[in-house]
């Protein structure tokens, strides 16, 4: 599926070395359709603005089960999010939150790229590839061709639906779909495919237990604060909310 050339796919990039107009880059980001198995762990909403796929085409992130339309990405330049060209034409998503962007922002911010439960990393988390300026990527594209480079991705990391977290779109919290615990207030399952029961019943609202079992809406998350009470560290320490009614 190939998508024209619109407003996202353009940036200004002005040049203070010589007289004239900036020079605008019309860039071409390719989201090829992903295979029904992918698309089955993710939501079937755009996380931005709540929309279907009827307003346009939805892009689903590697690392968790958030969707965004590709209009909702935003510009290339000033997007939180990370795309990466890995082949001919085609173009893959992080969501700001695998990535670690408000990490950068806050050193005890929650790592939104792990599982609640194991505390282990996603593993399609990880950012691909690095942010680099409107004129770096026009360099990089200079020297190959006028195109953008692809970037070598493990074949293994790609729409694998086995790698996807489930994210609460409420407080953003990711989990392992076998490590989240029984929904609402059933029982614990038992058998022999309980990651697809998991996400037949966490699909219905996308909404974690806390987030979901909340009678009332929540105005704002106050705080984060460490699940594991230890001495202080170099190394990030998972986060738990505290949730204000």
């Amino acid at each position: 599926m190939q998508d024209g050339v619109d407003e996202d796919d353009a940036f200004e990039i002005v040049d203070d070395k010589g007289q004239g107009a900036p020079r605008v880059i019309s860039i071409r980001e390719i989201f090829q359709p992903s295979d029904s198995t992918f698309v089955s762990v993710h939501m079937e909403t755009c996380h931005t603005c709540n929309g279907t796929k009827i307003k346009g085409q939805l892009v689903h992130c590697q690392g968790c089960s958030l969707s965004y339309h590709r209009n909702c990405l935003g510009f290339r330049s000033g997007r939180e999010h990370m795309v990466t060209k890995v082949g001919e034409e085609d173009f893959v998503l992080q969501c700001r939150f695998c990535i670690g962007v408000h990490g950068k922002k806050d050193r005890v911010a929650p790592k939104y790229g792990a599982c609640q439960d194991c505390h282990a990393d996603g593993k399609a988390c990880a950012a691909f590839s690095s942010k680099k300026t409107a004129r770096q990527e026009e360099k990089l594209r200079d020297e190959n061709g006028g195109v953008d480079p692809i970037t070598p991705v493990s074949e293994t990391l790609l729409n694998n639906a086995e790698l996807v977290l489930f994210r609460c779109k409420s407080c953003h919290r990711g989990w392992h779909l076998k490590h989240l615990p029984p929904h609402g207030d059933g029982p614990t399952k038992i058998g022999t495919d309980l990651r697809a029961e998991q996400l037949k019943d966490y699909s219905i609202d996308w909404l974690c237990n806390d987030c979901g079992l909340m009678t009332q809406k929540i105005h704002r998350l106050v705080a984060w604060r460490p699940t594991q009470q230890s001495q202080p560290s170099a190394n990030p320490i998972p986060l738990s909310c505290c949730i204000r009614k």
